[in-house]
């Protein structure tokens, strides 16, 4: 088989599969490890696939803007759990910033629920603002600024200036999509420095991410995940992406089917 033949018999395999490891390639095509590995290498450089520790997958489209509604029910399960987990990082008479999304949502129903006291939260999230804010242990900071219909959230000048004016205890951060090298991605250009000051002013702050954000891209990369202190998620990092994040001093908070694991 020739070398370009190949190329379209291995990218055609990883589209059809979603996923290939470099040794089932190997063994399919009859040839090296090696071989493989420069093949999807090549198909990476061009732009169509997206290599992973040990084979390749397949290149999804960048990720885009999503409407609320549509978003708030996707892996809400894993979000639940996730914020049932971040909620243990909130103590008494805190301030904490709530980034717009339906992760952060999620935190919010936590915190109603929960046996806080004296919180003050602050967020740029409408659906977040109007679920906390007849709250009696719960101060709600609505963030101004333009409202962005189709996501419920502020965006903009006097979004970002109000920001300026607070420091919160801890910032917990929602994203679009994450890229195998753990980069962090926004398909909204407001919202990079947005996103940037939110973690800026806060003592702390927590990344939460569900496992379906893991190998998207967008077109705005934000930041990675070393500027986190805290990663809680239900993604089972590969050791060379685990050992990047600890280089950093970030620490992971795994959940996984109702358990937790640090």
């Amino acid at each position: 088989m020739l070398s370009s033949e190949r190329l379209e018999k291995i990218l055609e395999y990883v589209n059809k599969k979603g996923s290939a490891e470099v040794r089932v390639l190997s063994e399919y095509f009859d040839v090296s490890e090696i071989t493989i590995r420069r093949d999807l290498n090549k198909l990476e450089e061009e732009g169509l696939i997206l290599r992973t520790y040990g084979g390749a997958k397949r290149k999804k489209p960048l990720a885009h803007e999503v409407v609320y509604d549509e978003k708030k029910f996707k892996n809400h399960g894993s979000k639940v759990k996730i914020a049932k987990e971040a909620l243990s990082l909130i103590e008494n008479k805190m301030t904490i910033l709530l980034d717009a999304g339906t992760s952060t949502f999620e935190l919010a129903d936590q915190i109603l629920h929960s046996n806080l006291q004296d919180l003050t939260v602050v967020t740029n999230d409408i659906n977040i603002a109007h679920h906390l804010y007849n709250v009696n242990h719960v101060q709600v900071v609505m963030l101004g600024g333009s409202i962005i219909k189709h996501v419920g959230n502020t965006q903009g000048f006097l979004t970002r200036q109000a920001l300026r004016c607070i420091y919160c205890d801890i910032a917990f951060i929602g994203t679009s999509a994450m890229s195998e090298d753990l980069k962090l991605f926004t398909p909204s250009e407001e919202k990079i420095e947005l996103k940037k000051l939110m973690i800026q002013n806060s003592e702390q702050s927590v990344l939460l991410v569900d496992q379906s954000k893991l190998g998207e891209a967008g077109l705005y990369c934000i930041n990675d995940v070393k500027d986190f202190d805290y990663i809680v998620t239900d993604i089972l990092f590969t050791e060379e992406q685990f050992a990047f994040i600890k280089k950093y001093h970030t620490q992971v908070i795994y959940v996984k089917g109702g358990e937790v694991d640090e």
